[in-house]
C-alpha cells in the first residue's frame, strides 16, 4: 500500500516549457493528500528556491540538496548530512585553479565558492543552449544567502565540462557529481547520499517501508530513488538510465505524467 509519494521538481512537476505546476498536476497532489497519502518534495535544490507555488500544495516533507538535508513541511529540520571543511577547500581550490564556477551550499544558505565565476550566468547560458528559458527571479527570491557562524557544506552546485568530469571523480571519491540532463551543471554530494536516503529518512519518520513509497523522476540525481521506493516512475522526458531503472515508464511532464501514473496506479481518480 502506497502511503508516501515523492517527487523531484524540474521536468517532474515544473515542465521547462512552462516554468510552471501543471493545475491538474497540482490537482493530483491535493487529491492524494486528502487520501491520506503523504507527499514529498525530492530536489536538488536548496529549500529557499521552492517555488512558492509548490509550497501552496501543503507537501508534508523535503528532501533538499539530493538527500543532504530533509525537513518536515514546517521547516523542521529532521536529518543533515555535513562535508568535512577540508574536503569542502581541497573541492574549492580545485575548481578556482581551473576557472571553474562554484555555490558552497548550506542549510541556512549558499555562497560563492569561486567569486570569479558567476555559476547563475553559466546555468542561464547551459539551459539557453538546450532550448529551456532560465526562470526569472521572483521579487522576493534571493539566490545567496549568508549561512550561520560555523556552519559546514553539505554539498555543491559546480559548473565542470563533461571531458572534465570523470577527471574531478577520480581527484574526489568521496564525492558524487551527478551531472544535469548529462550537460555541465552539476550537483555535488558526499558519496552515498542521495535523494533515497532522504527518503529513508522519512520512512523511519513515518514507521513505514520503502515498499510503502512511489518516486517520479527525470535524471541523473533521481536514479537511487527510482531504484529504491516502492515503485519507481521515469517521466517520458527522463535519461535512459533513469527510464531502464524504473518499474514505469509514463509521459512526459508537459504531457501531464505524474498525473497519468498516479492513475495508472489507481492512487487517484
Amino acid at each position: 500500500m502506497i502511503r508516501l509519494a515523492v517527487f523531484d521538481i524540474d521536468r517532474t512537476l515544473i515542465p521547462s516549457k512552462l516554468g510552471h505546476i501543471a493545475p491538474k498536476t497540482a490537482a493530483a497532489i491535493r487529491e492524494l493528500r486528502r487520501r491520506g497519502i503523504r507527499t514529498a518534495i525530492a530536489s536538488g535544490r536548496m529549500a529557499h528556491l521552492i517555488p512558492d507555488e509548490l509550497r501552496a500544495l501543503g507537501f508534508d516533507y523535503y528532501i533538499l540538496s539530493n538527500g543532504a538535508y530533509v525537513t518536515d513541511g514546517t521547516g523542521a529540520l529532521l536529518s543533515q548530512e555535513s562535508v568535512d571543511p577540508t574536503l569542502a577547500e581541497r573541492l574549492i581550490q580545485e575548481m578556482c585553479r581551473r576557472g571553474l564556477g562554484l555555490d558552497v551550499r548550506y542549510v541556512g544558505g549558499m555562497v560563492p565558492g569561486n567569486p570569479k565565476v558567476d555559476v547563475r550566468e553559466q546555468m542561464a547560458a547551459y539551459w539557453a543552449s538546450q532550448g529551456v528559458k532560465f526562470r526569472p527571479p521572483t521579487k522576493n527570491f534571493q539566490w545567496y544567502m549568508q549561512p550561520l557562524a560555523g556552519a559546514q557544506p553539505i554539498s555543491f552546485d559546480g559548473c565542470i565540462p563533461v571531458e572534465q568530469q570523470p577527471e574531478m571523480m577520480a581527484m574526489f571519491p568521496e564525492l558524487d557529481f551527478l551531472s544535469v540532463s548529462e550537460g555541465p551543471m552539476c550537483d555535488i554530494n558526499l558519496k552515498g547520499i542521495s535523494k533515497a536516503t532522504g527518503i529513508r529518512r522519512i520512512c523511519e519518520r513515518m514507521g513505514i517501508p520503502m515498499e510503502d513509497t512511489i518516486a517520479f523522476g527525470d535524471d541523473r540525481n533521481d536514479l537511487e530513488m527510482i531504484r529504491e521506493a516502492g515503485i519507481g516512475v521515469a517521466m517520458g522526458n527522463a535519461i535512459d538510465t533513469v527510464k531502464e531503472a524504473a518499474d514505469h515508464v509514463t509521459d512526459s511532464c508537459e504531457n501531464q505524467g505524474v498525473v497519468k501514473a498516479l492513475r495508472h496506479f489507481e492512487l487517484i481518480d
